[in-house]
C-alpha cells in the first residue's frame, strides 16, 4: 500500500556472496529506532551466514551421497554376475539420488556397431514399450555415445545446439 514502508536488508554469506533478502514491514507502517535498526541488521548477518553454512552443508551432504552412489554401483558391478540385474540395480540407486519419470541404458555393441537399450525403468507405459537401439551419432543417445561428452536437454521435442534430433530405429 501507498505510504508503508518496509526495511529491506541483504543477507551475505561469511564469504560476503548473496544468499538472499530479508524484508520487513513494520506494523503500522512504523519505521522501528535505531537500536531496533542495529539488531536488524546483526540479524540479518547472522542469517545470510547461517545460510551460507546451510548451503554448504546441504552441497557436501548431496557430494556425500553421490560419493556413495557410486560406491554402491562399483559394488553392484563387481558383486553380479547377471549384467540385466546389475544395470536395472544401477538404475534403482541412481533414482535415488536423482528422481526420474524414466531413465535407460544403452550398451555399446561393437560387432553390430549399435547402441542397444539394455536397462529400462520408470514410468509403466515407458518401461513396458521400450526397447532401441541407436546408430552412433544418431539421436542424443547415439551422439552421446560418439562424443563422450554430457548433454542437459530442456525439450527433447526441440532440435538442440547441435542439430541432434531424436530419431531412433527399433
Amino acid at each position: 500500500p501507498a505510504g508503508e514502508g518496509g526495511i529491506y536488508l541483504p543477507l551475505m554469506t561469511a564469504g560476503d556472496e548473496p544468499a538472499g533478502v530479508l524484508e520487513c514491514r513494520p506494523v503500522g507502517g512504523v519505521t522501528p529506532g535505531d537500536t531496533r535498526q542495529q539488531a536488524l541488521v546483526l540479524a540479518a548477518r547472522l542469517i545470510g551466514i547461517a545460510l551460507g553454512a546451510a548451503n554448504t552443508q546441504e552441497r557436501m551432504g548431496r557430494r556425500l551421497a553421490e560419493a556413495l552412489l557410486l560406491r554402491e554401483v562399483s559394488q553392484m558391478i563387481s558383486n553380479s554376475i547377471d549384467l540385466e540385474e546389475t544395470l536395472a540395480a544401477i538404475l534403482t540407486a541412481v533414482r535415488r539420488l536423482i528422481p526420474y519419470s524414466s531413465s535407460e541404458i544403452c550398451l555399446y555393441e561393437p560387432v553390430r556397431g549399435l547402441l542397444q537399450t539394455r536397462a529400462v525403468a520408470g514410468e509403466e507405459g515407458f518401461v513396458r514399450h521400450h526397447s532401441a537401439e541407436y546408430q552412433l551419432g544418431e539421436g542424443y543417445t547415439g551422439w552421446l555415445a560418439d562424443h563422450a561428452q554430457a548433454l542437459v536437454v530442456e525439450d527433447v521435442t526441440v532440435l538442440d545446439q547441435h542439430g541432434v534430433t531424436l530419431s531412433r530405429s527399433s
